[in-house]
């Protein structure tokens, strides 16, 4: 994955939804497709924004707290402690 970085992450508590941006400063690109990844999971759905070009762009999860955990959130905020400790 040459080239992608997490530079953006936010969660929507309304819809319980998070987004994982992949695009680097001054790089941003408009999604001009989604794929829905099924995987059989129950309670999350992953959604890949992909560009023109065929990279991608970022990671929509629908149902984030079952598929990331119910304190994965708490732990992003400033201040929190890592994991583990």
């Amino acid at each position: 994955m040459e080239g992608h970085v997490v530079v953006g992450f936010s969660w929507d508590d309304e819809v319980d939804a998070a987004y994982l941006s992949l695009e680097a400063a001054g790089q941003e690109a408009r999604s001009v497709r989604q794929v829905v990844v099924e995987q059989g999971l129950v309670g999350f759905e992953v959604i890949l924004d992909v560009g023109a070009d065929g990279r991608l762009l970022g990671v929509e999860l629908i149902g984030a707290e079952a598929a990331l955990g119910a304190g994965f959130r708490e732990r992003l905020r400033p201040g929190a402690a890592p994991s583990g400790t």
